[in-house]
Order: structure tokens, then C-alpha cells, then sequence
């Protein structure tokens, strides 16, 4: 699974499965599968969207629709950022997938715009600083802004060799360095793998 196009957004299956999207035919609820620790006020605030927002049992609810609401619902969650971004982009490989590309495309720009933000930090943990420069490489390129991009993968050719070092890191600092032959190869509009 981690050569299928989704590795170009670091989200996997099942998060990148249409079945990997949970839903409450009852409530209306959604989430993504195994996503299902909600605090209370999380909560309150979701049921005061599903009361407004009903699910119609006699309209069904297809991809598209539950993409909306598992994007709705999760706009109402207290997620830590990493998960926020990691969630983001597993919807907007989603959208993709089933034909909307300005949709996954406007994620994927909010998400670059958190992500930039995220790697000024001195203190990010190295695994997340690897994804991100990837991921954010990725974006700027689908975006047409490749000088960013070369910047953002020499970042992360260094931040490959600094993690060569570290066990729990190196398969995964092996791993992006494969993939950088193909990410220089994304090329702008469209779906994001090359």
C-alpha cells in the first residue's frame, strides 16, 4: 500500500477508502473508521450539527455526501494537529478520487499553508518533519511553484540523512528517498501523483 498513489499524501488505506469512511445511518454521524474517541464537547457540538443537518434515509448518502459530512464534522473536533492535517489530507486524496479536484485541491492548499507554519518549528518531532516537507514539496509542486518545491526536497534530502542515523527513522528516511525521483515528476493541475 505504500507505493499507491496516496503516498504522495502520506494517508493510507483504509483512511483513503470510501469504505474507510464510517457512517450512522440512524444519526447521520461520520467519521473515518477507528476514529471513534469524541470528547463531550465535541459532542455536543456534533449532535447540534446533525440536528440541523439530518440525513435522509430516502436520498441515500454516496461518496461525495459523506466526504461533505466527515469534512463538516471534523471542522467540529478539538484534534491535535497532526491528526487535523493527517485527516485533511486522506479527504482530500478522497475527493480526488472520486472526480472533485478543487475540492481536494482546496484541503491540500489549506493543509501546505498549516504545514509551512508547522516546519518554522524548531521542536517538531524528526518523523512528522519528514512527512511534512514531503507532503508540502508535493502540494507546492500541484501548485506550480516548483522552486519551493526543489527548496522543500533538498530540506528534506537533509533531514533524510540526519534520520539515516536514528533506528526508529531509517526505514522511513528510505522510504522518501525512493520516492524522490517521483516527486520531482509531479506536474501541476490534475491529480497529484506524477
Amino acid at each position: 500500500i505504500y507505493d499507491w498513489p496516496d503516498k504522495y499524501d502520506q494517508v493510507f488505506w483504509p483512511f483513503t477508502a470510501a469504505d474507510g469512511i464510517w457512517v450512522c445511518e440512524k444519526s447521520g454521524f461520520v467519521a473515518l473508521i477507528g476514529d471513534m474517541e469524541i470528547k463531550p464537547e465535541e459532542k455536543t457540538r456534533i449532535a447540534e450539527y446533525l440536528k440541523a443537518h439530518p440525513l435522509r434515509k430516502s436520498e441515500g448518502i454516496g461518496t461525495a455526501g459523506k466526504l461533505e459530512r466527515l469534512q463538516a464534522v471534523y471542522a467540529l473536533r478539538d484534534l491535535e494537529p497532526a491528526q487535523h492535517n493527517s485527516t485533511m489530507r486522506a479527504i482530500a486524496y478522497q475527493y480526488e478520487a472520486i472526480g472533485d479536484q478543487d475540492r481536494a485541491n482546496a484541503l491540500r492548499r489549506s493543509v501546505l499553508a498549516d504545514m509551512r507554519q508547522t516546519l518554522q518549528d524548531a521542536a517538531l518531532p524528526a518523523n512528522l518533519r519528514l512527512q511534512y516537507l514531503f507532503v508540502a514539496a508535493n502540494y507546492a509542486r500541484e501548485f506550480e511553484d516548483a522552486a519551493e518545491s526543489d527548496r522543500l526536497l533538498a530540506d528534506l534530502e537533509v533531514a533524510i540523512r540526519a534520520a539515516a542515523a536514528d533506528p526508529s527513522l531509517a526505514d522511513y528516511a528510505d522510504y522518501l528517498k525512493a520516492q524522490l525521483p517521483e516527486a520531482r515528476k509531479i506536474t501541476p493541475g490534475g491529480k497529484l501523483a506524477p
